[in-house]
């Protein structure tokens, strides 16, 4: 509305701008524009009306104390009926730009956010200064939260009428674990949405400039991961090694021996184009090219770091 609000630390901190920026907000009603809408209608009125500025000036103050009371008195009402709920939303696994829209509005809405190791920090500058953040890690040999501890934490917040925005990096249905909460969330009769992210799978061979599929050489694509809670992946080798098309393994980094010689087991040639690569926002991007026979070498040289991606075929 008529609103304008400048914030500006000159670049000395924008952490501070985002603090303050959140600082404000709390401030101003949801409604603000309507209380200056009709503020404005009394300001036309008392111009025309009431002759003493003195007796305008004070008219007018107490029209603006009297929408603030009912703006708060409206926003205590609907508080009261909140209800609870959670939104998985997937951060994709880059920069803080590959979410999608209505991910980041939610991210800025929300009363609390439970969080994975695997997104870029800075999306937490978006949350309202005043939500509840929750780390719950999620990264390989890393302190994480037990799984059922993350549904416990989520059903607990929504059981206190808050938005909780579940935060995982890249898609929650790819590997991230986000079936097994909708189940949590559904037994306890608990809202929720899906808000699906740009997956790994697809975005860091993307990145590299690797597509996962390309007409005449690859109409298919496989994607599994190495960390299973069975270990089954030797047996899952065994089926794909013997398909046509892309395989794209996620957290296969410490693996990657035992995959590669797998694959030539059971039929793939050694020859095979393989590729080890790390991106997005990960400290240590890579991007190792190599084949079924020479990969795991490769891959040692150039000193290849967890998170990554290995893309066979």
């Amino acid at each position: 509305g008529d609103l304008t609000v400048g914030i500006s630390t000159s670049g000395s901190s924008p952490s501070a701008a985002a603090w303050l920026k959140g600082e404000v907000e709390k401030l101003i009603p949801d409604n603000m524009e309507q209380i200056l809408h009709e503020l404005r209608i009394q300001r036309e009125y008392a111009k025309k009306n009431i002759a003493c500025r003195e007796q305008r000036s004070r008219y007018l103050k107490e029209c603006f104390v009297r929408e603030m009371n009912n703006s708060f008195k409206a926003s205590n009402s609907s508080n009261e009926e909140k209800q609870g709920a959670v939104s998985l939303v997937g951060a994709g696994c880059g920069s803080k730009e590959w979410i999608t829209l209505e991910g980041l509005n939610l991210l800025r809405e929300c009363d609390a956010v439970v969080y994975d190791d695997l997104i870029d920090k800075s999306l937490l500058d978006e949350v309202p200064a005043d939500a509840e953040k929750i780390y719950v890690g999620k990264r390989s040999h890393k302190p994480s939260a037990r799984q059922e501890d993350i549904k416990e934490v989520l059903i607990e917040l929504a059981k206190q009428n808050k938005h909780t925005v579940r935060l995982k990096g890249g898609d929650p249905f790819v590997f991230g674990r986000g079936g097994e909460e909708i189940q949590a969330l559904n037994k306890n009769n608990i809202p929720w949405k899906v808000v699906p992210g740009i997956s790994s799978a697809l975005a860091i061979p993307a990145e590299a400039g690797i597509p996962v599929t390309y007409r005449s050489i690859s109409r298919s694509i496989h994607i599994l991961t190495a960390h299973t809670k069975e270990n089954i992946l030797r047996r899952d080798l065994e089926q794909l090694a013997k398909l046509e098309g892309t395989l794209v393994v996620l957290m296969g980094l410490e693996s990657l021996a035992d995959i590669a010689d797998a694959m030539k087991e059971n039929g793939r040639d050694k020859n095979t184009p393989v590729a080890v690569l790390s991106g997005g926002n990960t400290g240590h991007p890579y991007k190792v090219i190599g084949t079924l026979d020479n990969i795991t070498e490769k891959a040692e040289a150039e000193n290849a770091t967890t998170p990554a991606v290995i893309v066979i075929g």
